[in-house]
């Protein structure tokens, strides 16, 4: 694990930092990604290498077992995250330039959803309940896209539920429609919250690189950002729906749906 760290340590090279900086408009924007990289980089990194010096220092020969497999536990999760924000910055700079190919395949749309589902589970505290609403007439339903930027969007979108949802529920809904003004039909995906929502001033800022509304909550504040690219790749959209709840939060992507 600590070889693959090093080896996208160094994959994540200073121009691709350095023409993420570049694109950024004013000083104070400039500022932030460099406050949230260099905190959102060596906060796991200091981690992995204080546990590892740890497990396998004087401390580790006198360890139980679980206590070994605990530290391995936690050195994986910091390993993660870190990987995960690589991949963050990666795939921002990438989509600016123009350089991230999308890769269709024929999917299993209820397959995509089940498995965004399934990686946020860990996420969700014990007095919220993780929902679907899935019509039957989609259930076996193939649509040609890009997987696992689709399951990318929705993992973020559940991701964010699951981190600002104390109770209540968080609810993936799927559905399809009819553009009116093109005719052509289209696939909307919404996860629907009871969590502290968004206020009214903030909601500009959430498709923005680099913004975190909370300023609390681990990661770069590129989640959604990437979201929004991702849609328009896929030639649709993704938005915050504050016209839908007087409570929580709603996020939704709309699609061109390419049944199969």
């Amino acid at each position: 694990m600590l070889r693959l760290i090093d080896q996208r340590t160094l994959n994540l090279t200073l121009s691709e930092i350095s023409g993420l900086r570049k694109s950024k408009k004013g000083r104070d924007l400039e500022d932030i990604f460099l406050d949230n990289v260099s905190h959102e980089i060596r906060t796991p990194l200091n981690a992995i290498i204080g546990l590892n010096d740890l497990l396998n220092g004087v401390a580790g020969q006198h360890m139980e077992e679980d206590e070994k497999l605990m530290l391995k536990e936690h050195i994986h999760k910091n390993a993660d995250r870190l990987l995960t924000v690589m991949d963050d910055i990666l795939d921002l700079s990438r989509m600016e330039k123009g350089t991230l190919p999308l890769h269709k395949t024929i999917v299993s749309l209820m397959e995509i959803c089940f498995k965004a589902r399934e990686s946020v589970k860990h996420l969700v505290r014990s007095n919220v309940k993780l929902l679907h609403e899935y019509p039957v007439a989609l259930k076996d339903t193939l649509i040609y896209t890009d997987a696992r930027r689709l399951e990318q969007v929705l993992h973020n979108f559940l991701e964010n539920a699951c981190l600002h949802t104390y109770s209540g529920t968080i609810t993936l809904r799927v559905k399809e429609y009819q553009n009116n003004e093109t005719n052509q039909p289209m696939l909307q995906i919404r996860v629907d919250d009871t969590g502290v929502g968004v206020p009214h001033e903030q909601r500009d800022l959430l498709f923005l690189p680099f913004r975190k509304v909370d300023g609390k909550s681990e990661g770069l504040g590129m989640g959604l950002a990437i979201c929004k690219q991702i849609a328009k790749m896929l030639g649709g959209n993704t938005y915050y729906d504050q016209y839908n709840r007087k409570n929580g939060s709603s996020f939704v992507l709309e699609i061109p749906f390419d049944k199969v």
